[in-house]
């Protein structure tokens, strides 16, 4: 088999770096040239970043099973592009390998998030002056602009409220800027079963800004506030707490033993249906593996391997829209497992 040196293959995965790859993979950073030297330089910038975004741990660089993946992040690259020209800040946007990232991490022993779900609802608000104002889905403003951005580029994808009346009645700048998450919660629901980012700011003086924000996801998952000479930096830091808060709480483990097994029954109406909910049970990142126990009439008696723990597979399950819970586990008699029945 013909081996394509390492520059060349490096030139075809930039050429052929798609237009819609996955945000939470993609990772741009400055870069001084185009040289050689100066791209292996911000490679390795690059995955270092997407680690963070990963793992949620501070310094990848000093954890083991993290750091031996920084001597080679070529091995990990699906494709790369410049943005603007040297000495007027050039950008290399690095896409990596969804796949190679899960094999390249099956040895390291802490929680990985994958991504699942990476969508962020984002209430942001600011005070210059006297002016006061939230953004919206169609806002085009600065700070519009900047959330849109240093979301991405923290790999989540941004979902800005769509601000009429509703929206107005029931949330403000003043609610955004105090932190007061029951508004925030209720105003959120409409949007889906995402996490939630408040972000209010306020301008003090020139080059001098005050930010607080509060990230909740069924709960308040953590709350900063913070001083900078921008908005721009005050945004960025919130979407980087924000992206390494979900990955603490969201990841799974890829290698060990199961965190624990989980019973279920899954009712089908079907026999042809089995496949498609073992194949979904699987595609989960709670779940491991799932196994066949028994079948009895329409309900299938189910095994998951978990790799979280099972209360929070139980959430999992319940915010799934392919299954419709219909008894809880121990609702029933002698400790039943829960029973789900599949949604086509």
């Amino acid at each position: 088999m013909r081996v394509l040196p390492l520059m060349m293959l490096l030139a075809v995965l930039a050429w052929a770096m798609p237009a819609g790859a996955n945000p939470f993979y993609t990772v741009e950073v400055a870069v001084e040239t185009r040289d050689e030297d100066d791209r292996a330089t911000a490679l390795a910038v690059a995955l270092d970043r997407l680690l963070q975004r990963i793992t949620g741990a501070d310094e990848p660089a000093q954890a083991r099973g993290l750091a031996e993946l920084l001597d080679a992040p070529e091995r990990l690259l699906a494709g790369y592009a410049y943005r603007g020209e040297a000495g007027d800040d050039l950008r290399l946007q690095a896409r990596f390998d969804p796949e190679a990232l899960r094999g390249a991490l099956s040895d390291y022993t802490g929680a990985v998030w994958l991504g699942e779900g990476a969508r962020l609802i984002v209430w942001a608000g600011e005070e210059v002056g006297a002016s006061r104002e939230l953004v919206g889905e169609g806002s085009d403003g600065a700070l519009a602009e900047v959330v849109r951005a240093e979301a991405t580029g923290a790999g989540l994808t941004p979902l800005l409220p769509l601000l009429d009346l509703e929206d107005r009645r029931g949330l403000s700048y003043s609610h955004v800027w105090a932190g007061f998450t029951d508004r925030i919660a209720e105003a959120s629901e409409r949007y889906g079963r995402h996490p939630a980012l408040a972000l209010g700011l306020r301008q003090r003086g020139d080059d001098d800004w005050e930010g607080r924000w509060v990230l909740l996801d069924g709960r308040t998952l953590a709350e900063d506030r913070a001083r900078a000479e921008s908005r721009e930096a005050l945004v960025a830091q919130a979407m980087q707490d924000a992206v390494r808060t979900l990955a603490r709480q969201r990841g799974v483990s890829l290698g060990g033993d199961a965190e624990a097994t989980l019973g279920i029954q899954v009712a089908i109406d079907s026999l042809g249906a089995y496949a498609a909910v073992l194949e979904y049970l699987e595609g989960l990142p709670e779940v491991r593996e799932a196994r066949l126990q028994g079948a009895r009439g329409g309900d299938l008696a189910l095994e998951l391997d978990l790799a979280v723990p099972a209360e929070r597979a139980l959430g999992a399950l319940e915010q799934s829209r392919r299954l419709s819970l219909e008894q809880r586990a121990g609702d029933g008699e002698n400790g039943t497992p829960p029973r789900y029945r599949w949604v086509q």
